[in-house]
């Protein structure tokens, strides 16, 4: 089978998580902090506003948390989003609001979202559909004027910009995924980023229980003159049951880290008195547990170091489809990106008569190629609520969109074996005299 996503992962990436097993430490510590300093390279922030968390729906829930929603809140997004978009929002007793999106990038534009906007409204959270950055730049302008708190979903665009500026940094709050059929994966994992640090840090408590203070053994480590952590990690008061890392260590998130193998003072080292009690907790805010640890993160660093050439070659399989299946008659391609801006290449989508739609999906599953659509409308989902307009361009996608496999684990062959097995059932299913479509054949 041919399937529409697929991770690359490889040699580099086994050796790293070896060293993690060597290390005899697997949760939450020195591969950290390397992972979130390195993915804050890669956008142009500081390192203390990125949090790494065991999934992109756990940033969800906690940019929720940030925002502080709550009943009669309301936050616009587009109806075109992941589930746990929505169900982050409802699960605080706010409500969705859902607006449509442009017709060709299936991403909403500054004027959808303005139209969404009340009085009521506490957020905007925008997906980079496919990994193009869209409108982003004039959402966060709009945004800006109206006061109201942009929020990105980036798990689409790890690799996007605007000109030299990351998707992801436009917003006050940002979440990426690095699940297994993301550009960049690490099995499951997520990555928050806050543009305030006050806000970062108060994120990287809730994420770890609420918790303020170092763990037990950092806490007399520090009393006891080993200096602010001092400590190859964060690993919270979790390291009190075993005594800290392979180098007995105890860390938490939020504190000073060093680089892994690095000296440790310990307790006691200085003649200082170590305080009694050391494990009494200080929970400052009710959080919970969704931080990241260093096995995923020990993938998550080699993957950012492929990232350009994974980004590369998908680049070169959606260049190889638009090539193929130029011109299809009845099929609409992916549109071209504005010269200012870089896609990650996470979808390859079509746009075709939706009569036809689901059995040239069944037709190309029969051949051995998985297709798929993302991401079903979520104003049809009742438990949301929506009472809104209609969205005619968010349902002509659901109709009519198909993904094709792309990722970078594709070969030259295989890429020729999908365009081929598409063409020939496009061809075959097509009516003779299609009536009621644009010149396309397919639908607005």
């Amino acid at each position: 089978m041919i399937n529409v996503f697929q991770p690359s992962l490889g040699e580099a990436e086994l050796n790293a998580v070896a060293e993690v097993f060597a290390d005899n430490w697997l949760g939450h510590g020195p591969r950290t902090a390397a992972f979130e300093a390195e993915f804050a390279a890669h956008l142009g922030v500081p390192a203390d506003r990125v949090v790494f968390l065991a999934s992109a729906t756990a940033g969800l829930y906690l940019t929720t948390e940030l925002l502080g929603l709550g009943p009669g809140d309301e936050v616009v997004m587009p109806s075109i989003s992941f589930v746990s978009a929505a169900s982050a929002v409802a699960s605080t007793g706010a409500r969705p609001v859902f607006c449509d999106v442009d017709p060709d990038t299936l991403n909403p534009s500054a004027e959808q979202i303005a139209r969404a906007l009340t009085d009521r409204t506490r957020a905007v959270l925008v997906l980079h559909y496919g990994g193009g950055p869209g409108d982003i730049a004039r959402i966060a302008e709009l945004c800006e004027t109206r006061g109201v708190p942009l929020v990105e979903d980036t798990a689409c665009a790890v690799a996007s910009r605007v000109g030299p500026r990351a998707c992801g940094t436009f917003g006050s709050l940002s979440v990426w995924s690095f699940d297994a059929m993301k550009v960049l994966s690490t099995g499951d994992g997520g990555m928050l980023y806050a543009a305030d640090p006050v806000v970062a840090e108060r994120a990287r408590r809730l994420a770890y229980h609420g918790l303020a203070q170092s763990s037990g053994l950092s806490a007399a480590r520090n009393a006891a003159g080993g200096g602010p952590d001092a400590a190859a990690g964060d690993r919270g008061a979790e390291a009190d049951a075993t005594g800290g890392g392979p180098d007995g260590t105890g860390m938490e998130p939020g504190s000073p880290r060093a680089a892994p193998g690095a000296p440790v003072p310990r307790p006691g080292a200085t003649g200082a008195r170590v305080p009694s009690r050391w494990w009494d907790l200080d929970v400052r805010d009710f959080g919970r547990r969704v931080i990241g640890n260093d096995l995923t993160a020990a993938i998550g660093s080699v993957q950012l170091r492929r990232l350009e050439a994974i980004v590369d070659r998908r680049g070169e399989v959606a260049a190889a489809y638009d090539r193929l299946l130029s011109p299809l008659a009845g099929v609409r391609l992916p549109p071209p990106l504005p010269p200012d801006h870089t896609t990650s290449y996470y979808f390859y989508w079509v746009r075709l008569d939706p009569r036809i739609r689901d059995a040239v999906a069944s037709d190309l599953l029969g051949r051995g190629v998985y297709t798929t659509f993302r991401y079903p409308p979520l104003h049809r989902v009742p438990a949301y609520g929506h009472h809104g307009p209609p969205l005619p361009h968010t349902e002509s996608a659901a109709e009519a969109t198909l993904l094709l496999p792309l990722h970078q684990g594709l070969s030259d062959a295989d890429v020729a074996t999908v365009a081929a097995e598409f063409r020939a059932s496009v061809e075959a299913r097509t009516p003779a005299r299609p009536t009621g479509l644009p010149k396309e054949g397919v639908p607005a």
